[in-house]
């Protein structure tokens, strides 16, 4: 089965995963149109349900349970630039005591 993985750089993945809108890695849920586009959340309530992508009605109800899955397997470096790197599980409870919290 590991033969058939394929290998893809960091710089593509997060391409792929990031929200469309405000272009971060969005670790907590992925909401989808029906063409598949995910948004994070706070992005989702701030559209007039519209996908920005294609324009097509966004519910805001589907998960993309799949591009949540990568991300929570995948490591990223910390957004607030402290220098760790830490899976999209980890991350979220990294980003409530992050040091780099109080110098942004």
């Amino acid at each position: 089965m590991t033969d058939q993985v394929v290998d893809i750089s960091a710089e593509q993945l997060y391409c792929i995963v990031r929200c469309p809108v405000c272009l971060v890695v969005p670790f907590g849920p992925i909401r989808t149109c029906q063409n598949g586009h995910g948004l994070c959340e706070e992005c989702t309530s701030q559209i007039n349900k519209k996908c920005p992508m294609c324009r097509c009605w966004f519910g805001g109800v589907a998960r993309n349970v799949v591009q949540e899955q990568i991300i929570a397997n995948a490591k990223f470096f910390c957004p607030l630039e402290c220098g760790v790197k830490l899976s999209g599980r980890e991350m979220p409870a990294h980003l409530k005591t992050c040091p780099s919290k109080e110098d942004k």
